[in-house]
């Protein structure tokens, strides 16, 4: 079955993942170490890390053509790998060992904003398919959790989000499909 990153938090993130800093680049490629030994071992949740924190490794591990589809369309069509990354479209980037929205953390890595404008991602991953990783995500922030609840935090959704989709293939895994959707349940 399936299971759920609890308000998104990782727990047992590569180091050079809580070490980053940067933005989305990893010039001393530990990322692409952490990636490819996740793919020896079969952790995927340490491979989404370092895919979603890295450029380069997204360009490593992605299918040469992104089954596609923005909010606003409702098939998937045919993107180009060399067009996706050109758009910086991945979705998620980890930050502080939970992930957000690529364009909230970019923009604050750049200096035009600040935690605040971060947008939290909550998501769910399947892994019910032997040779498939499917996540399923929204957008939200974390607030207290009620106090009959306990200590902590728990996720409030307020936008939309998508679905992601990774391939197993012979040595690792790769992105073969980005849909977003504002109910990610359709």
């Amino acid at each position: 079955g399936g299971w759920l990153l609890a308000g998104a938090l990782l727990l047992g993130a590569p180091m050079a993942v809580q070490a980053q800093d940067g933005g989305g680049v990893d010039d001393a490629g530990s990322f692409m170490a952490d990636a490819e030994a996740a793919c020896r071992h079969g952790d995927f949740s340490t491979f989404l890390f370092s895919f979603a924190a890295d450029d380069g490794v997204q360009e490593t591990f992605s299918a040469p053509e992104i089954a596609f589809a923005s909010v606003d369309e409702r098939e998937t069509r045919a993107m180009a790998l060399d067009r996706y990354l050109e758009l910086s479209a991945f979705p998620l980037r980890p930050l502080d060992m939970r992930y957000f929205t690529r364009p909230s953390v970019d923009t604050m890595r750049g200096h035009h904003g600040s935690a605040k404008d971060l947008v939290g991602v909550d998501l769910t991953i399947d892994d019910s398919k032997p040779n498939q990783r499917t996540i399923a995500w929204v957008t939200g922030h974390h607030v207290p959790a009620p106090e009959d609840e306990g200590p902590g935090d728990v996720f409030e959704r307020t936008g939309g989000g998508g679905v992601l989709i990774f391939a197993r293939t012979p040595d690792c895994w790769q992105l073969v499909s980005d849909v977003r959707r504002i109910d990610p349940s359709e």
